[in-house]
């Protein structure tokens, strides 16, 4: 997840469906713990109802993937599992039963100074919708 290190001014357009209007916010993705976990620190604004998260993800070298937890002020957890699948990044939650909707992160168009990020469900985990898609711009130094 080297890629995403770095802060990050981070934009998106209204997602009615996800009650979010457009707005934009930070994102700041370090190194910890001897450079074996990232961690994010994300800042929504007021668009977000003053959503701020924290994220730490790890390599877990047993099963070869990246997990990652997410917590916010809002009362969300996710605890998502995956990796580099082609050109994109995906990580999906584990869910506790077969009901509900299966959720996703997909970190894609990955340059040096951008990448865009996708929130996506899914009912069946063929068919996937777009929720909240923010545009990552690496801030400047």
């Amino acid at each position: 997840m080297d890629f995403w290190v770095g802060v990050w001014d981070v934009r998106w357009e209204d997602t009615p469906d996800f009650g979010i209007a457009a707005g934009n916010g930070i994102n700041r993705i370090t190194r910890e713990l001897n450079d074996c976990v990232i961690r994010e620190q994300f800042e929504g604004g007021p668009s977000t109802d003053g959503l701020v998260g924290h994220s730490v993800s790890m390599y877990h070298a047993a099963i070869r993937r990246w997990r990652q937890t997410w917590v916010d002020n809002q009362g969300s957890y996710f605890a998502l599992v995956g990796g580099l699948e082609d050109a994109r990044f995906v990580l999906t939650n584990a869910r506790f039963g077969d009901q509900g909707p299966l959720w996703r992160m997909v970190y894609e168009d990955i340059t040096p100074e951008s990448l865009t990020w996708r929130w996506q469900r899914s009912a069946d985990g063929e068919a996937w919708t777009d929720t909240w898609v923010i545009r990552y711009r690496r801030k400047a130094p």
